[in-house]
């Protein structure tokens, strides 16, 4: 009806009706094109509201992208390097509030590429309460409906309680890339790391630089990087633009290391320890083995923290069991 409308209109206007008549047929075709215009402008804005109150109602997936693959940074060279969170239940949970914040901070390791592997390692309480295992498989069904849904990401949970070390050692085991990051849930990176410049060093110096650890404080001598070996001279100190402190200490927390240094790592776990009055096993603590020997041949097996003596911290403890009071997230 429209098109003969149309075609009807073009008729009359081609039409050569001298005089008044001429006005009346001019007057009647703006009124039909006013009414038609009209009519056009309420349907397309009834449409539109009918779109929009469709989307409205259509759920939307948007959070879904509040992951890591948002992040990282693009580097030149091709992927080498996996991420792995371990996560296991705190007070905040099954919300995700936490774990996004250390996701957020990924934007500060520059040169991570986007589709990184990452893989997201949940652990169970070792004595949970009905309640307990409640929050956390709704935990675990919000970890698989907002990350679950992205190819790079494989969340692994826990069969029972395993541990740190054992949590580490399930993700681990499915790592394919030659470099890994360690990552804990409620620590998240405070300040811009060349994670290219780091995997440059390791590529150049596979002896001299085998883990770095970032820091959640100042890169002083203290606690248990306190010793012989903090700040003592190495052939890493000062390269490709970067600073590294060697320490005494080995910690657990954000670190940044070969797939094969872990598998040595857990070989350490089948030693016999009886004659040291110890009985390291893979529900240990990974730093309380680790520190054992650190302890014997710091030279061998402290770590270096990222950065130069006296520089500040790496890491943000966003405090997930609530021992202090709760940090600021907002702005991460």
């Amino acid at each position: 009806a429209v098109s003969q409308q149309g075609t009807n209109d073009r008729q009359v206007l081609r039409q050569p009706v001298p005089g008044k008549g001429s006005k009346k047929s001019s007057g009647l075709v703006f009124i039909v094109v006013i009414f038609g215009a009209l009519f056009v402008s309420l349907s397309s804005r009834g449409g539109m509201l009918e779109a929009t109150d469709s989307t409205a109602r259509k759920p939307t997936y948007g959070h879904y992208q509040y992951s890591a693959v948002n992040y990282f940074e693009e580097p030149k060279s091709a992927a080498k390097s996996s991420v792995i969170i371990i996560t296991s239940l705190i007070p905040s949970h099954p919300a995700l509030k936490m774990i996004n914040a250390t996701l957020a901070s990924f934007r500060n390791l520059k040169g991570l590429p986007k589709t990184a592997p990452l893989f997201i390692s949940v652990d169970k309480p070792k004595h949970p309460t009905p309640g307990q295992l409640k929050r956390l498989d709704q935990y675990i069904a919000n970890l698989n409906a907002t990350f679950g849904i992205q190819k790079h990401v494989t969340i692994i949970v826990a069969p029972h309680h395993v541990g740190i070390s054992g949590n580490i050692k399930q993700a681990m085991d499915l790592v394919t890339t030659k470099y890994v990051h360690i990552v804990q849930h409620d620590f998240a990176f405070a300040r811009s790391i060349d994670h290219k410049g780091i995997v440059q060093t390791m590529e150049e110096y596979p002896e001299d630089l085998q883990i770095v650890r970032f820091n959640k404080r100042a890169n002083v001598p203290k606690n248990t990087d306190r010793g012989p070996c903090f700040a003592m001279k190495t052939p890493v100190d000062d390269v490709n633009g970067l600073r590294f402190t060697k320490t005494n200490g080995w910690s657990d927390n954000n670190h940044f290391t070969t797939k094969a240094y872990y598998e040595r790592l857990f070989k350490l776990f089948d030693l016999d320890y009886t004659d040291y009055g110890k009985n390291f096993n893979l529900s240990v603590p990974t730093e309380n083995l680790m520190m054992f020997h650190a302890n014997r041949n710091c030279s061998k097996w402290g770590q270096h923290v990222y950065g130069p003596p006296n520089a500040p911290a790496t890491l943000d403890h966003l405090d997930g069991r609530h021992k202090h009071p709760k940090p600021d997230l907002t702005n991460l």
